[in-house]
């Protein structure tokens, strides 16, 4: 039998399967979803109907082409399910990347442009904290995938968390908007906030056990009103303990920002109002508690790596409109 080789086809190439080394460890995504219509396309079509995976051409230290998968490892756990399921699988379609892509590189092209099925936000923090690996800051890693610095921001407060409160987001137990708003309401204490999420989560899991101990045992009477319940396992801010409910401030700045979102402005003036929002909401926690200097440390804290946008005279009727 001989021995397989690459072969060119268009820009791309069709690569042997057996070649190709996968670290999942290297990949962000954690949630690879339902591959079952990708593996149903190879068997019922074959590999040229799948979009093409990335992969690095190197050399193994017995002389021989490797390939390091880099972007399409849901695809490659589609061809892996598809060959036990019996297809032949000896070649796949790969787009062959320049020896010099660098892990940066791969990191901010999952960000930007991730195939088929776009990251969580907890995969979002992966990759995130991955890049600051890799020596780049907040304002930086914002400014090459064109997301805002604030944001960026939250994706390294979430990196902080423990595996158990990041669990809870990735069962869905509680999204990771609301455990973000639990961190700042608690001046980024992870550990207060942590515990105050897992109160809440334990809790709407033991109401949950309770009434399925209830639909077992209980009377007709009492199963019918369970049932009619129907209890959601999702910690909710409307029922969450230990949170502040939002002021008045930051009422009018979230329909301010949903206002802002409708409008055609420019990056520039949509850094100025999200900037806004991050001070409103230093000032607001503080309610008179702090001192000047405790302040000024907390607005350093929340303003780390946050580029502060310069001001233009000429955009002064822009903002006022808004």
């Amino acid at each position: 039998m001989s021995e397989l080789k690459e072969k060119r086809v268009g820009k791309d190439y069709k690569i042997p399967f057996a070649l190709i080394d996968a670290d999942e460890n290297e990949n962000p995504r954690t949630d690879y979803g339902d591959i079952n219509p990708i593996v149903n396309t190879i068997m019922e079509r074959g590999i040229e109907f799948i979009e093409a995976i990335k992969v690095i051409p190197y050399k193994a230290d017995d002389g021989t082409m490797r390939y390091k998968l880099s972007h399409g490892f849901r695809r490659n756990r589609a061809f892996n399910k598809a060959k036990k399921k019996g297809f032949d699988l000896q070649y796949v379609m790969a787009t062959k990347l320049n020896k010099n892509y660098s892990e940066r590189d791969r990191l901010l092209d999952h960000l930007t442009s991730n195939a088929g099925k776009s990251l969580n936000p907890m995969e979002q923090m992966n990759a995130v904290d991955m890049l600051k690996k890799t020596g780049l800051n907040n304002s930086e890693i914002a400014r090459q995938i064109g997301f805002q610095p604030t944001r960026i921001g939250e994706f390294v407060l979430l990196a902080k968390l423990s595996d158990a409160v990041k669990g809870f987001i990735n069962d869905d137990y509680i999204s990771s908007t609301l455990v973000l708003k639990v961190v700042k309401a608690n001046n980024s204490d992870i550990v207060k906030a942590e515990q105050i999420i897992t109160e809440n989560v334990n809790a709407m899991l033991d109401r949950a056990t309770e009434m399925e101990t209830v639909v077992e045992t209980g009377d007709n009477e009492i199963k019918e009103e369970v049932i009619e319940e129907k209890p959601v396992l999702k910690v909710t801010e409307k029922n969450i303990k230990g949170l502040p409910r939002m002021s008045k401030n930051v009422k009018v700045y979230s329909k301010i920002m949903e206002y802002a979102t409708k409008k055609d402005y420019d990056k520039s003036t949509k850094d100025k109002i999200e900037f806004a929002g991050t001070l409103i909401e230093v000032f607001d926690s503080a309610k008179g508690k702090d001192s000047p200097e405790e302040l000024l440390c907390r607005v350093m804290d929340v303003l780390e790596g946050v580029t502060i946008p310069e001001y233009d005279d000429n955009e002064e009727a822009i903002l006022e409109e808004a």
